[in-house]
């Protein structure tokens, strides 16, 4: 019940994703801005979680008393056990794509890293790797993920210049809202999202 009712009310806004291509990416204003990272996240996402930066997505996700670690079901905990400080203030979000026990993606913005920060990039792809995860780069960002099929279809979205803000309703919706810290939902997923959550 504490779980159901954290993750109910962490879900603020949901959004259509039946009908890919059917959405805009226009108008989305503020909201690309603040979470340009978006337009890396495939359509198919069940659940996208945007966050200020990857310090709060450290915080949120290896916190074992906040609900937000369920969904990503503990996978990236050896990842997030090691600190990263020179990409703290880089930007971040993460996904949750409704395959097989739920995989999440997690996307880090690395362009921003200058000399004296590398090494924490180097340090969290070896990280990934020796956890068993799944790690790409492309245009300046880094992909992870427990699924090689969810990172190489990152990878084909970004390269086609499609994303989940095509979904049908998530631009119309993010170009309505502003804040840092953001969970949407796709409604056409709303029952696989409670069989996979709320049944834990």
């Amino acid at each position: 019940l504490v779980l159901l009712g954290g993750i109910a009310a962490g879900i603020s806004y949901l959004y259509k994703s039946d009908s890919p291509g059917s959405g805009t990416a226009a108008g989305t204003g503020q909201f690309i801005e603040n979470h340009s990272l978006v337009t890396a996240i495939p359509s198919d996402a069940a659940l996208v979680l945007c966050v200020k930066d990857f310090g709060k997505a450290c915080e949120m996700l290896s916190d074992t008393a906040a609900v937000f670690r369920e969904l990503t079901s503990g996978k990236f905990d050896k990842l997030l056990s090691e600190d990263y400080p020179g990409l703290k203030r880089n930007q971040a979000i993460l996904s949750v794509h409704y395959t097989k026990d739920m995989p999440p993606l997690l996307v880090i913005e690395a362009a921003k890293a200058i000399s004296d920060t590398l090494p924490d990039c180097t340090r969290l792809m070896a990280t990934a790797d020796s956890a068993g995860l799944f790690c790409k780069t492309s245009g300046g960002l880094i992909l992870i993920s427990p699924s090689e099929t969810i990172v190489n279809s990152s990878l084909r979205h970004i390269s086609e210049g499609h994303s989940v803000l095509e979904s049908s309703g998530f631009s119309e919706l993010s170009s309505n809202i502003s804040g840092d810290n953001i969970l949407f939902a796709s409604n056409a997923y709303t029952d696989n999202i409670m069989d996979a959550y709320f049944a834990k």
